[in-house]
């Protein structure tokens, strides 16, 4: 029996699959196995898994009709032996001393930071949790309320939980949510940790790519951000974690939402959003929620002039001024670069 089962749902990723198994191929820890979940891919994704397989004996390869991200990973659990579970999606990767450094914690969960970067492997931001490792129990409310608020216990791709606390309770991801499923299954699992490490450790890649030309069943961040059922998501994750913190739960909740929305806007700011879809975000329930809350007096000195402008203004049409002026500023330093730069040559 492996250590580690690794879980890796698979779905028309044929550009991106072979970095992502090379990457946890090459892992200076050998102790695992690699599920690979053909979940009906109509490309070639499923005969580049096998491929893998044929070379490897640690691979298994799992083909089956498509049903979602949710179903693949059911899937994988359904056939995983070893000890420990990790989830990567097939456009991600790991640096190659990912799992050594993750397995070395003795803990119910283990929560890590990521490094988010764009296709052409230029870094955006190294999202770590902690500079130090942290080791607490259940019973550390302060510490729960800390990590949650900053998101570590949001995602799967970025943990590593025990196999015996997934099928002791016969924990499984929902087929039928189409967003946030993630989410939920990590908050029905630490409802069963006693012990938790957050990790200083930041070393899976998580890849945001281009959208508009990439059609996958993994990645679905801004539709999330955009789709009407961001309300019936924000409403379950709530619902979760009613017994976490109890009577606490909607300003803790609140203020992890405005880090959210936060970390939403700047990307707002810089991408290409469009003014109904920079509306949706202003317009949607949370949202209104979260900034109701707060107030300009309140921002700390380093906080953003950004979140300064949205508590001042809460309007859509301010924020799209302001992110044109950022774009026409940042168009004309690179104008004015250029003529030093050809003045200098």
């Amino acid at each position: 029996m492996a250590k580690i089962s690794i879980i890796v749902p698979i779905y028309n990723v044929e550009k991106y699959i072979n970095r992502c198994v090379d990457s946890i191929l090459n892992q200076t820890f050998t102790d695992f196995e690699l599920i690979l979940v053909d979940d009906g891919s109509p490309d070639n994704s499923g005969k580049i898994c096998e491929e893998y397989a044929q070379n490897d004996n640690r691979i298994k390869v799992i083909h089956k009709e498509n049903g979602g991200v949710s179903s693949a990973r059911n899937c994988g659990l359904k056939n995983a032996t070893g000890e420990k579970i990790i989830f990567i999606d097939a456009d991600d990767y790991i640096n190659n001393t990912y799992l050594s450094e993750i397995t070395k914690y003795n803990a119910d969960i283990v929560c890590c930071g990521h490094i988010l970067e764009d296709e052409s492997r230029n870094i955006i931001e190294n999202e770590t949790l902690t500079d130090t490792d942290y080791y607490f129990s259940m019973n550390n409310k302060k510490a729960l309320e800390k990590y949650y608020i900053k998101g570590a216990f949001m995602y799967v791709t970025d943990k590593l939980f025990k196999s015996c606390i997934i099928k002791g309770n016969e924990l499984f991801f929902n087929e039928g949510m189409k967003l946030g499923e993630d989410v939920a299954f990590s908050f029905q699992y630490i409802q069963y940790c006693k012990s938790f490490v957050i990790s200083k450790v930041s070393a899976y890649h998580y890849v945001e790519y281009n959208l508009a030309t990439r059609k996958t069943a993994t990645n679905c961040s801004d539709e999330m951000a955009m789709d009407n059922t961001n309300h019936k998501y924000n409403n379950i994750e709530y619902e979760l974690t009613v017994p976490l913190f109890g009577q606490k739960t909607k300003k803790i909740f609140t203020q992890r939402y405005v880090v959210g929305y936060k970390y939403l806007l700047n990307r707002a700011l810089y991408g290409n959003y469009t003014y109904k879809e920079i509306k949706s975000i202003f317009q949607s329930y949370w949202f209104r929620q979260s900034f109701r809350l707060i107030n300009i007096k309140h921002c700390y000195k380093e906080e953003s002039f950004l979140l300064k402008l949205i508590l001042l203004t809460k309007s859509p049409r301010v924020f799209l001024f302001y992110k044109r002026l950022i774009k026409n500023y940042r168009r004309f330093l690179k104008h004015e670069i250029r003529k030093i730069d050809g003045k200098l040559r």
